[in-house]
């Protein structure tokens, strides 16, 4: 596997880790900040929305960008700002702010980050190095799941806030690792 491969994967890694270690507990958050069930799933339709809708202009823009490496990077930076922007929710109203907020991140990312990959994706390795691609994001899904409860249960929401912040601030730093040519060299195709 190509090292801008394993950077991307691992790179992504932390940030599906930093958005699943909240998943498992998140009814229990949103009720701890005077939410209900309606308010979850408010929410989370919000995060989704907004995810989808940004996702479809995002992707067409995204097309024109040589530099999609650096898209990535100020997407996980907002994603990391607004998991730290949970310290700072009181209501379910700024609850939603703040899903708003990730959604963005997360739909300015998607279509960059899948670009990147399967630019490096090696003809005959296609269904292997997509299957670390999927089975990663399982598998990092479940750690983040019992991870994520055993923090919020021993350190507290704060904590788990600021793991999930730094998780993708450490993904941007790590998707600078590889200069632009470092890109381009390894890519079996130019942007």
């Amino acid at each position: 596997m190509k090292r801008p491969l394993k950077v991307i994967l691992g790179t992504n890694a932390l940030v599906i880790l930093a958005g699943a270690l909240l998943t498992p507990i998140w009814a229990i958050y949103v009720e701890g900040i005077g939410g209900d069930i309606l308010t979850a799933g408010f929410a989370y339709a919000i995060f989704l929305i907004v995810a989808g809708v940004v996702i479809v202009v995002f992707g067409k823009l995204e097309d024109k960008i040589k530099r999609k490496d650096l898209v990535v990077v100020v997407s996980y930076a907002i994603m990391g700002v607004g998991f730290f922007c949970y310290l700072l929710v009181k209501s379910p109203w700024q609850l939603f702010i703040v899903q708003a907020i990730i959604g963005l991140g997360e739909a300015i990312y998607i279509p960059a980050l899948n670009a990147l990959y399967d630019r490096f994706i090696e003809e005959k390795k296609a269904a292997s190095q997509w299957g670390s691609w999927d089975g990663m994001i399982y598998i990092v899904a479940g750690v983040a799941a019992i991870s994520g409860a055993v923090i919020a249960d021993y350190l507290g929401f704060s904590m788990l806030f600021i793991a999930m912040g730094c998780f993708c601030l450490l993904s941007a730093l790590g998707m600078l690792i590889l200069p632009k040519n470092k890109f381009q060299k390894w890519s079996k195709r130019k942007s």
